[in-house]
């Protein structure tokens, strides 16, 4: 009995009518393979790393406007189909996909990222169009299937329909768009991704979607008036779309992406549809029609019946037609049957009549052809011209017979005469209007010619220079360069069209204009540029209006601050920077006390004032590479990079002091007060908009408790600015107490492994902070100033210990020493280190110095100079932690630099990260090709030294062999040697 219900339902779902066999194969094939693609999808998912596509908004804005503009497509041609014979559906299914169209259009302005659009734009907001669109989609492709196939023969109806959808789209519109409190975390939460309601209304979607397919599928076992294989695909394709958005956990994963693209594909399907249901099969219906008719026809027109031109015979003696043709009835307006037997004065005036009447007994006279260049005749269709020619037939007995006349109508070929013409006079006016102007380059005599209207947008005179050089000379001196690069490289010698924007200057007023010149080049038969034409549009207006849209985009309108859009990306950039350089980043949260009561009081007028001089007094107070920005009423941000929680205390007291100076404005004396919150990248966050919050937070919670003062977000960083207190004060004595000792790494040659080297390394241990880390207290002593007598002293005990190993009998080894930069900035620096070495009596070729990037590119020429002179002592140099800074090469050479330190952060991983690797093998052949050493530190790992020796590292420091230990673990270490 199942198998019986089961055999019957294959047979009704999987019976197709011959008619729609051609176009199912295909369909069914297609959609397989987008099943296949949605199979791939799933798989690949789970191998992608990172999170998302990383600019996924304007992916996600194209796929939109194109899935937006099928959509207006169907409404287009659906509404369009008014053919009785047409499903009537269609009309319905037009309707709802322009509701479809609306709600993806405001799914596109509620996209996270994107501006408000009447409310914030964001997850819940967008998810809420998208479904209402897919249900919209969903029911009408539905009733489209479903309801009684019939033709709507009024107006009424279809406008009812429209309006019905129109009407909904705007409740749904209504109810997301004032209502969004309603829709918050409804769909989507950051935490939990997709809720539940979301995901079991998309797989309603689908199934309803099924449920449809199944209908149609049944449906097509009976011949149907619209492309049904076209509409089954779309549906299937719909349902793999809404599939895909029950998957996905990011916004931008590539479920999503697939969701999207599955969806515009669908959308094109049953575009393809309804197009070929209300265009493509009439048309090829009326295409059928016009060959039948055309070969019954051929088969009754004679040679007379197809020429182009009107061919009459008339009796010669009463002058009635007795034979036209097909032209003649559409030249004359009246058919056949009308016009035999008659004569001209049937149809014409007398006196037109009389005119044909001469010309036609003068024929017959003279038994010659008679020409008549331009005949203007009246007829229903208007006035024609005619050029016609005339000749007399004559019988056996060579008496006049018939009147054969052949006119041929010139009156499009006038027509078009003239409209070349006047067409000609608009081009010209048109382009006067447009500002559009033509050239010709003859790039064989270096000479150009150009239209008067090029002239005047160049502000030249006849007279000008038409040379190269001529037009080089009005092109702006900032995009002269660019220009004369773009057309030697890109148009003669790719032989590219020109095509490009620049500003010149004129001549006779040097007045700055913008223009977009075009142009295509012409070839000899060897293939050589022999001309250039094309044409030059003045485009000046265009950007100033893009100048100033960009100016309303990113700036504050008031102030003239940077706003909120333009911040957030500028401090990408910044993170970026920050974390490369591994930098602390401040952002302060700037909010006016009771700026309120002077709007309330003086007025809003005032309040601009005083809002402008606030922000005049904010850029005032910070550097060229801090940021300030209005975000709001009386509200502010301000960025500092590489500034750390120390240095923002002190920017914070000189904010508070600046902007709480009086203000006079309209005898009015006016005393503000900041109230500043202090947010620290990246411990306080690292993305923008949490750091916003942490900013405002600390500044809320200042508010609370006092006005005209700023707060650090976390009291940990209370905590810490203590602890960096505690430690310069102890470091001031740290020395006297012998509280530091140098301790140092042994620095081992890569090609025998004997060691050659060490690097002196300070190490304090407190009495009551314990052991503190040089990460930790050498930027302290840095920023404090004390890193000049620390390190003066650590040069001078290093020289001394290599002194002291030296007469213990020890190999000779050079001994490396750091400095800072303010070390580097000594004026006395080279006569104080020789001092020492001459003291300790060693040879100068057994010490190192050791510089950062940072330190050499401060002030490039200057550290040229200085290790110059210490190169001239015998005394080397190397470069610290290579390639973590931004060391330009063409110093790199003038530097007398011995050996590039790649730092460790190349190293750590370099079994796992190919780019490291590829670094590190940049950096030695670079060193090796300017004829300096390299040394890796930080090495720790067998198949790290491997990597290193195999690509020609000269030396190796690192905890493989030993870590930083005291002078005479040091000792021991080297008589012994390494144990690797």
């Amino acid at each position: 009995m199942f198998s019986r219900i089961l055999s019957s339902l294959c047979k009704h779902f999987t019976y197709i009518h011959p008619s729609h066999s051609p176009s199912f194969s295909k369909a069914i094939f297609f959609t397989g393979l987008m099943a296949a693609g949605l199979v791939t999808a799933i798989f690949l998912q789970p191998l992608i790393q990172n999170g998302g596509w990383q600019d996924y908004l304007p992916l996600h804005t194209a796929l939109e406007t194109i899935s937006i503009i099928v959509a207006a497509l169907i409404f287009a041609v659906g509404w369009s189909g008014r053919k009785r014979n047409l499903p009537g559906n269609i009309i319905l299914l037009a309707a709802v996909f322009l509701g479809v169209g609306i709600l993806d259009f405001s799914h596109i302005l509620s996209y996270t990222g994107m501006p408000y659009y009447v409310t914030p734009s964001g997850p819940d907001k967008t998810i809420g169009f998208w479904l209402a669109a897919r249900i919209l989609s969903t029911v009408g492709l539905f009733l489209f299937v479903t309801l009684p196939i019939r033709s709507l023969s009024f107006r009424f109806p279809r406008y009812l329909i429209l309006s019905i959808i129109l009407v909904a789209t705007g409740m749904v519109h209504w109810l997301i768009l004032m209502n969004p409190d309603l829709l918050s975390g409804l769909f989507f939460t950051p935490e939990a991704g997709l809720s539940a309601l979301k995901i079991n209304t998309e797989y309603i979607i689908i199934g309803f979607t099924l449920i449809t397919v199944l209908l149609l599928l049944y449906k097509m076992r009976q011949p149907q008036t619209y492309h049904a294989s076209s509409l089954l695909a779309g549906l299937c394709i719909i349902a793999m779309s809404e599939f895909f958005f029950t998957l996905y956990a990011d916004l931008t994963d590539i479920y999503n992406i697939s969701g999207h693209l599955y969806k515009v594909i669908a959308y094109i399907f049953i575009y393809r549809a309804i197009f070929i249901t209300v265009i493509a099969r009439p048309y090829h219906n009326l295409e059928l029609a016009k060959t039948e008719l055309s070969e019954k026809n051929r088969l009754l027109d004679n040679i007379i019946e197809n020429i182009p031109i009107a061919v009459f015979m008339k009796d010669a003696k009463e002058l009635r037609f007795t034979r036209i043709n097909k032209f003649t009835e559409k030249l004359f307006g009246h058919s056949r049957e009308t016009l035999l037997g008659k004569s001209d004065y049937d149809f014409f005036s007398k006196e037109q009549a009389d005119f044909f009447t001469a010309k036609d007994r003068e024929t017959i006279k003279q038994r010659t052809l008679l020409e008549i260049p331009e005949e203007t005749i009246d007829t229903p269709l208007g006035t024609r011209t005619l050029y016609t020619k005339k000749i007399t037939i004559t019988d056996q007995h060579n008496n006049p017979k018939f009147l054969l006349g052949i006119s041929e109508d010139i009156t499009e070929r006038n027509t078009a005469k003239k409209a070349i013409e006047e067409s000609e006079r608009s081009l010209r006016e048109s382009q006067r209007i447009a500002r559009l102007g033509s050239y010709l380059f003859d790039l064989r005599n270096n000479k150009w010619s150009s239209s008067e209207i090029l002239d005047n947008l160049l502000g030249i005179d006849a007279d000008y220079q038409r040379t190269m050089e001529g037009w080089q000379q009005l092109i702006h001196p900032d995009d002269r360069s660019r220009m004369d690069h773009y057309f030697k490289e890109d148009v003669l010698n790719q032989k590219k069209p020109f095509d490009q924007e620049y500003r010149i200057q004129c001549p006779n007023s040097q007045a700055e204009r913008w223009l977009h010149c075009l142009g295509e080049l012409e070839f000899n038969v060897q293939g050589s540029p022999v001309l250039m034409k094309g044409t030059i549009q003045d485009i000046t207006e265009g950007k100033l209006a893009e100048a100033h849209l960009q100016s309303l985009a990113n700036f504050d309108q008031l102030t003239g601050l940077p706003n909120r859009f333009m911040l957030k990306n500028q401090i990408t950039y910044l993170f970026t920077l920050a974390k490369r350089k591994k930098e602390s980043l401040t952002m302060m949260f700037l909010d006016l006390d009771h700026f309120k009561n002077v709007n309330d009081t003086l007025g809003h007028t005032i309040g601009d004032q005083l809002l402008i001089k606030i922000a005049k007094r904010l850029k005032s107070a910070i550097r060229e590479v801090d940021l300030v920005s209005r975000v709001g009423s009386d509200e502010f941000i301000l960025i500092f990079p590489n500034t750390d929680a120390e240095r923002a205390m002190t920017i914070a007291t000189k904010l508070i002091e600046t902007v709480s100076k009086p203000a006079v404005f309209e005898h009015h004396e006016l005393f503000i007060t900041p109230t500043i919150g202090i947010a620290i990248y990246p411990n306080d966050g690292e993305e923008f908009e949490i750091l916003i919050k942490n900013a405002d937070t600390a500044m809320s919670q200042a508010k609370k408790y006092s006005r005209n003062t700023f707060h650090f977000f976390t009291d940990e960083m209370q905590v810490h600015l203590q602890r960096k207190l505690k430690i310069v004060n102890a470091m001031r004595h740290a020395l006297q107490r012998n509280e530091m000792q140098v301790h140092y790494q042994p620095q081992v040659s890569a090609v025998n492994g004997h060691i050659i080297g060490a690097e002196a390394l300070l190490r304090w241990n407190h009495p009551e902070l314990g052991a503190i880390s040089p990460g930790e207290f050498i930027p302290i002593a840095e920023s404090s100033g004390q890193i000049v007598a620390i390190g003066e002293w650590v040069l001078r005990t290093a020289i001394n210990q290599m002194k002291v190993w030296q007469g213990e009998g020890l190999a000779p080894m050079v001994v490396a020493v750091n400095l800072s930069a303010l070390q580097f900035k000594q004026v006395n620096l080279i006569k104080m280190i020789i001092g020492m070495l001459d003291e300790a009596q060693l040879a100068h070729q057994y010490l190192e110095l050791e510089l950062t990037e940072a330190i050499t590119m401060e002030d490039p020429q200057q550290a040229v100079n200085i290790m110059n002179q210490f190169n001239a002592q015998g005394i080397r140099m190397s470069i610290d932690d290579f390639g973590t800074g931004y060391s330009s090469l063409s110093y790199l050479k003038q530097f007398k630099v011995y050996k590039l330190k790649i730092d460790q952060s190349f190293i750590c991983n370099l079994a796992k990260d190919s780019d490291d690797r590829a670094m590190v093998h940049a950096i030695i052949d670079m060193a090796k090709n300017l004829g300096m050493q390299t040394i890796a530190e930080g090495v720790e790992t067998a198949e790290q030294l491997e990597f290193l020796r195999l690509h020609d590292c000269n030396e190796i420091q690192g905890y493989y062999f030993s870590k930083a230990i005291p002078a005479d673990e040091f000792a021991r270490f080297v008589k012994q040697g390494p144990h690797h």
